[in-house]
């Protein structure tokens, strides 16, 4: 993976972190207006901790910090509730274990900083997209990809690469299944079968795209 592509998904994983503490404090926010009981922020500055650690944990165990291009953005959504969910429930339990008798950690406040975390993190999510999908036009952390084929199928992926930037494809030229082209709109015929293992090496390929009829 480039550097480039590490700092994008470590920027999702920042901005998860920084809207998931912001959410809480704000779960804290509308418990106390309403509950003045509730004490001072200090003494769930722990459990927040806990809280958000478990949300970005089960977020990155449903697979959210990879890149899917394509991903359908309701399945997206779906993922991302459940993922949310999934570590809020971890977060009540850890802290219900860790703070036993100690402190009342204000169960309507756990449910609204689940509630305001899901709702903050769609939001981050779709901003943080904007400005990946805008890096990428210019070329930033897009995946060198080598194309298996020179025919109408490779021409047609291609074209779509090129009339898309924003979904991050660095073509970086094909393999001919034959002799024939050199070139295939402007991109070069990098070798044959045979020699896939070292173009993938000596290009530093990340994805490898099939492009023959059959495939299709």
């Amino acid at each position: 993976m480039k550097r480039s592509q590490v700092l994008l998904v470590l920027l999702q994983v920042i901005v998860d972190v920084i809207l998931a503490m912001a959410a809480f404090f704000a779960a804290y926010r509308t418990n106390l207006r309403y509950d003045p009981t509730v004490g001072s922020f200090s003494q769930y500055v722990p459990m927040m901790v806990i809280f958000v650690t478990t949300i970005i944990v089960a977020i990155f165990l449903n697979k959210l910090y990879s890149r899917r291009r394509g991903r359908p953005r309701f399945e997206e959504m779906a993922t991302l509730f459940t993922a949310i969910t999934i570590g809020a429930l971890l977060a009540v339990a850890l802290i219900s274990f860790a703070f036993k008798n100690t402190v009342d950690y204000r169960r309507p406040m756990i449910v609204l900083a689940w509630l305001y975390t899901f709702v903050f993190l769609m939001i981050g999510r779709f901003v943080v997209i904007q400005v990946q999908r805008g890096l990428m036009r210019r070329g930033v952390g897009a995946s060198d990809v080598l194309l298996i084929g020179t025919g109408e199928v490779a021409h047609m992926v291609l074209e779509r690469m090129l009339g898309s930037p924003q979904l991050g494809y660095n073509p970086v030229g094909l393999i001919s299944m034959e002799n024939g082209a050199e070139q295939v709109l402007g991109f070069p015929v990098l070798g044959g079968m045979a020699d896939i293992s070292s173009v993938i090496e000596n290009r530093r390929v990340q994805e490898v795209v099939i492009c023959l009829p059959e495939a299709t």
